[in-house]
Parts: structure tokens; C-alpha cells; sequence
């Protein structure tokens, strides 16, 4: 795959929404073979999938948050501050 179509691919997909914006994944191409040989092993099911992942030019390795609940509190305190600065016609401590 160049290098190239790779980064249009995760670029991609870093953009896609998700709710509240959190985006809460990390995504791990792996090129390596021997890496590529530990997750067919590993992590597939099947013998199909597992020869896919040992032969493909790249895997894509999507790493979900589990707890997102806890960052939520960070949403709500940037939230206060948006309203803060929208109120007091400010933003990032300059007068609009």
C-alpha cells in the first residue's frame, strides 16, 4: 500500500464523528511481519482471517476505550468554559 493511501486512509479515519467528538479509539497499523504473525495467531478466528492478516500489506489494529466514562468530566468542565468565554466574549482570555 503507499505510503501515501495509508495516510489518506487513517486520516480518515482519526475524522470520523463519533459521539460528543470523543473519538474514543487509537488505530495501530502494523507492517511488521513478525507482528503481523503474533496477531494472526493471536487475536483471529479462523483460518482464513488468520492467513489475511500474515499476507496483507498492513493491518489495522483498532483500539477502543472501554471506560469512556471517565472523561467525561473533562467534557463538561470544557463546556463550562466555552459558555464562559461565549458569555463573557472572550476566548482563550482575549476580548472578541
Amino acid at each position: 500500500i503507499p505510503k501515501e493511501t495509508m495516510k489518506r486512509v487513517l486520516q480518515s479515519t482519526l475524522l470520523a464523528p463519533s459521539g460528543f467528538n470523543l473519538q474514543p479509539w487509537q488505530i495501530v497499523m502494523v507492517q511488521c511481519p513478525s507482528v503481523k504473525q503474533r496477531l494472526a495467531e493471536d487475536a483471529m478466528l479462523g483460518g482464513g482471517n488468520k492467513g489475511r492478516v500474515r499476507d496483507c500489506s498492513a493491518v489495522a489494529v483498532f483500539c477502543a476505550d472501554l471506560e469512556l466514562e471517565q472523561r467525561i468530566h473533562r467534557i463538561v468542565q470544557l463546556q463550562r468554559q466555552h459558555e464562559n468565554n461565549v458569555h463573557n466574549n472572550t476566548i482563550g482570555g482575549m476580548d472578541i
